[in-house]
């Protein structure tokens, strides 16, 4: 497999810089960073409650004294510390933008990163309306009748037939998240019928007519079209789009063909107050205020805190010097040898079990997956054996191990004896070298297409280091996609990557999955138009007809030990891409996760050190290294029962004690060798 890397790169920045003593901080100090226009609007889209809070205690003439009110301190000064610290994107506490690696600056990052605050005329803002008020509005759209007798109406695309019979998923919403329904409905002449006219979309009233005869009146043919989109047989056209053009431009532009010109005008002028707002990157709360105004024109619920939407961005390119491109490029390669193959995944079941059934049969893939049929996905299969690159060590280090089974990888046995040295020595650091992995090989046949990584730089004593920490998925655009905004040049760098995806597999049809598996998600899986073909699941595809595969047209086979997917109309492979950064492992629909998971069968996802089983056996693992690179940062493993006596006592006297439970938290520090700075992880 050739290899290259791009010389593009996504940069992210908190927008402020300044550290605090959260200890000693006065309210006048703390008064100053809450009128700070940024920071302030910043809470109001993160949460408005909290945004009004804060308002009335910085006009009110109260101090910070109260436990109630250190509560509120607290809060602020953690939201203020991710807007100066933080680089992960959320509201306006982050930026993000391009970066370049450049031969004509010094091997220096220095003056960079001391300070990293974006100047406010750098900066560009994107603001929408949130995913889940989105929804909503459709939802509310499509229940008046209006509206509803204007759309257009299609058959629901997770439809398949089972005999006399189809099955098919609905959803509702209960507490703001989606749940599904697998349901029936015999497949009757009139419902064939109705499900061969509708497929280019017709309304409820042209749907009607083609029932009504001698024995079917026009009142029972409509009652009938209506229990359909009642049961969800048929979907409007207004049923969400996450793909291409934002929600908003799509819900404006029906109701535009349509010609319910009320409503639309009302959100076009939504749309444009949102693009007045993005004229300045800070805001005068009173222009969300006016938006709010328009959208109770609707009489529809929402909650404030998901009605907006904003992204920022930052324009100029953030260039870094060449020999850090150099230094990635060992490093991916380093990871490369030590990072193995998954030993039994899902996929790797669902592919033995479909051979051990169906052999090299090619069958429809919705009725494999089908949950009455014995293989389905995600089935529970028990384990035969044990991978043959797997050793057992029993670890007799405490009463609550023994006769624990710890399995370690050939990788893991050489960490293993690293950290014992390390541990002997009471040395934070392992080092380790090209000659401690000698053995292994580097496989770029076994990765995907195109890979990213996940890296910061930093200052270690004053010496420049670079952070490694791991590869992403099934593409290289992955990460891209959440910031692929019209106003941003990430856009063009993630169409760059998924043009060479496509020129890498050029007998293959790459096709994107489109599915909406809750409605805020949509904040995070929205994104442009990226390939030339769409799957659309319980979601809208904006691409003409010829250009979406529906999940009943795929069909699924195995041969030379790979399953391949097919698609009929095209005859074609197909190769699905989600090209986001949904953990879509979590709570997914048997289709969404099997299309979603396909691109990881015999291939390793992505690139990483891993410390696998050692983590169960270690309070404390030492930072590793190889040659400049960190691949692993030190790791403590703190339990509730550990920290209890500083966190009872911290609890008893907030206020009166502080330096009884700074002096507590230093001695607790210094037995574990834990610095004064530390990252705190919680699903991170």
């Amino acid at each position: 497999m050739d290899k290259s890397t791009l010389s593009g790169f996504l940069h992210f920045v908190p927008p402020e810089n300044k550290s605090l003593n959260r200890f000693n901080i006065s309210d006048e100090e703390l008064k100053e960073i809450c009128t700070n226009p940024i920071f302030q609007e910043a809470i109001y889209l993160a949460s408005p409650t909290l945004h009004k809070e804060i308002n009335k205690w910085i006009n009110s003439e109260k101090r910070l004294l109260t436990k109630e009110h250190q509560k509120l301190k607290q809060t602020i000064l953690k939201y203020y510390s991710r807007i100066s610290t933080r680089c992960t994107s959320f509201g306006l506490f982050s930026s993000v933008g391009l970066g370049n690696f450049s031969l004509d600056i010094p091997n220096t990052f220095s003056n960079k990163t001391e300070n990293h605050q974006v100047s406010t005329d750098n900066l560009l803002r994107d603001t929408k309306l949130d995913m889940y008020f989105l929804v909503s509005l459709a939802q509310y759209f499509v229940q008046q009748l209006e509206v509803r007798n204007k759309l257009l109406f299609y058959p629901n695309n997770s439809i398949y037939k089972v005999g006399s019979r189809i099955r098919y998923i609905e959803y509702q919403y209960s507490g703001g998240k989606r749940e599904y329904i697998i349901s029936l409905a015999p497949l009757s002449e009139e419902l064939q019928q109705i499900l061969n006219f509708s497929k280019e979309g017709k309304t409820i009233q042209q749907i009607a007519e083609i029932l009504i005869d001698e024995e079917i009146t026009e009142e029972e043919a409509l009652e009938f079209v209506e229990e359909l989109i009642d049961n969800q047989i048929l979907v409007s056209e207004l049923e969400p789009n996450v793909l291409g053009n934002d929600f908003l431009d799509t819900i404006i532009t029906i109701l535009g063909k349509r010609e319910i010109k009320k409503e639309a005008e009302i959100l076009i002028s939504i749309k444009n107050k949102l693009d007045e707002l993005d004229q300045n990157i800070s805001n005068p709360i009173s222009r969300y205020a006016e938006i709010e105004e328009l959208i109770k024109s609707f009489t529809i619920e929402y909650e404030p805190k998901y009605l907006f939407q904003a992204d920022l961005y930052h324009k100029a390119l953030f260039n870094l010097p060449f020999e850090w491109k150099r230094q990635l490029k060992k490093g991916i390669s380093f990871l490369n040898k030590i990072t193995l193959s998954q030993r039994e995944s899902e996929f790797s079941k669902f592919k033995k079990a479909f051979s051990e059934i169906f052999e090299e049969q090619e069958l429809p893939l919705l009725y494999i997956l089908d949950n009455e049929v014995d293989i389905g996905y995600k089935q529970n299969v028990l384990l035969k054996g044990i991978h043959p690159y797997l050793d057992d060590l029993i670890i007799p280090a405490s009463q609550k191990n023994q006769n624990k089974n710890i399995e370690l990888t050939p990788v893991h046995q050489i960490l293993n004896e690293k950290v014992q040295e390390a541990l002997l020595e009471n040395q934070y650091t392992i080092k380790l070298t090209d000659e401690d992995f000698k053995d292994f090989e580097q496989n770029w046949d076994d990765l995907p297409n195109t890979i990213s990584i996940m890296t910061e730089l930093v200052s270690d004593n004053n010496q420049e280091k670079l952070f490694l920490n791991s590869s992403t998925g099934s593409s290289a655009a992955n990460l891209l996609g959440r910031f692929c905004s019209e106003k941003s040049k990430v856009r063009n760098l993630t169409k760059d990557i998924t043009k060479k995806e496509q020129e890498l597999n050029p007998e293959e049809i790459l096709a994107e999955i489109i599915h909406l598996p809750e409605a805020r998600i949509g904040n995070v899986i929205r994104r442009p138009t990226l390939r030339q073909y769409e799957i659309p699941y319980l979601a809208q595809s904006l691409l003409p007809a010829e250009n979406q595969i529906s999940v009943e047209d795929l069909y699924i086979s195995l041969k030379n030990n790979r399953i391949i997917l097919r698609s009929k109309k095209l005859n074609k492979e197909v190769k699905p891409y989600l090209t986001n950064a949904h953990n879509y492992s979590a709570n997914s629909l048997p289709v969404y996760h099997f299309l979603c998971d396909l691109h990881s069968q015999n291939i390793r996802s992505r690139l990483y050190f891993n410390w696998g089983d050692l983590k169960k056996i270690y309070q404390f693992l030492p930072r590793v290294e190889y040659q400049n690179i960190i691949l692993s940062k030190a790791w403590w493993k703190i339990s509730e029962k550990g920290i209890m006596h500083v966190l009872m006592l911290a609890q008893n006297d907030i206020i009166n004690n502080k330096e009884q439970i700074l002096a507590e938290l230093r001695n607790w520090r210094n037995k574990r060798q834990i610095p004064q700075w530390i990252q705190w992880v919680q699903s991170d």
